[in-house]
């Protein structure tokens, strides 16, 4: 069907849902797009973390929006992988906030993460704190449907 004919046949879908659908069926359609590429996976970012994406612009999100998606786009695409594009995307993001250790669902972007961040260093205890906050936050944000 094309996309004419399904917005017709879901009139009372949100504009929220029918972005998540129409992304949903992108990723079906066309998985290399947002796998490979920084701008198509941003935009899907955006879309999982319902938020309206703008396609003029290049405006990364945080890791925790990262990692919602990243955890709705595997279950579309269980066995698919993200490429190193995507991975250094993700991992710049994370060093930019302070992240020491990807969260799990990100966890396939540590190696990037590794690479870009001071040697590991040693965290003190106040450190490693902080760290599993943000370990528990991500999990509780991606548990959250807006």
């Amino acid at each position: 069907m094309d996309n004419e004919t399904l917005l017709l046949a879901l009139p009372d879908k949100s504009e929220a849902e029918m972005e998540r659908f129409f992304a949903e069926k992108a990723i079906r359609e066309n998985p290399e797009a947002v796998l490979s590429s920084v701008v198509p996976f941003e935009k899907a970012v955006y879309v999982f973390n319902d938020l309206k994406p703008n396609f003029t612009t290049f405006e990364p999100l945080n890791t925790l929006c990262n990692a919602k998606a990243v955890h709705e786009i595997k279950k579309i695409l269980p066995d698919w992988e993200f490429n190193s594009e995507i991975n250094y995307y993700l991992a710049y993001i994370a060093w930019g906030e302070g992240w020491v250790k990807m969260p799990d669902v990100l966890s396939f972007a540590q190696t990037e993460l590794d690479k870009i961040a001071p040697a590991h260093q040693e965290l003190d205890e106040e450190q490693k704190k902080f760290q599993m906050l943000r370990h528990a936050a991500a999990e509780k944000y991606m548990e959250t449907d807006k």
